[in-house]
């Protein structure tokens, strides 16, 4: 029985597809034009990591893409609306998530959810030293 050949993840199959449109034809493109190396390319291509954000961050660069569209794939909140990148800090969120934000309602709905996700891990540990 011989070992089976990985198969690129949901977020995997997304990222070759950019770069087939970018004209890359290795990892290592992306890995020079992301910063990052070709072995972090690997691991998202293949799903062997739970992707950092920071990571997304760097990869979408490389891909031309807006941050949001890889973390669609990557945490499975369905496809991202046609959205517009943005520089948000933590003080802003809920200016962002209002409804006179000038953000269409399924701009706001994408990244409420993608917020959610990303900050559950966090609540979590913080609520756990909190009852500690």
């Amino acid at each position: 029985m011989g070992n089976a050949t990985p198969q690129p993840s949901r977020l995997g199959r997304y990222i070759l597809d950019r770069m087939a449109a970018l004209g890359m034809t290795r990892q290592t493109d992306l890995a020079e034009a992301s910063g990052l190396s070709q072995a972090a390319i690997s691991r998202l291509i293949f799903n062997q990591t739970q992707p950092r954000v920071d990571t997304l961050n760097l990869a979408a660069r490389g891909l031309q893409v807006p941050p949001a569209e890889l973390m669609a794939y990557a945490y499975d909140f369905g496809p991202a609306p046609d959205v517009r990148p943005l520089n948000v800090r933590a003080v802003e969120v809920d200016a962002v998530l209002s409804p006179d934000s000038g953000l269409s309602d399924a701009e706001r709905a994408h990244l409420d959810t993608v917020l959610a996700a990303l900050l559950a891990p966090h609540l979590a540990k913080l609520r756990r030293q909190r009852s500690a």
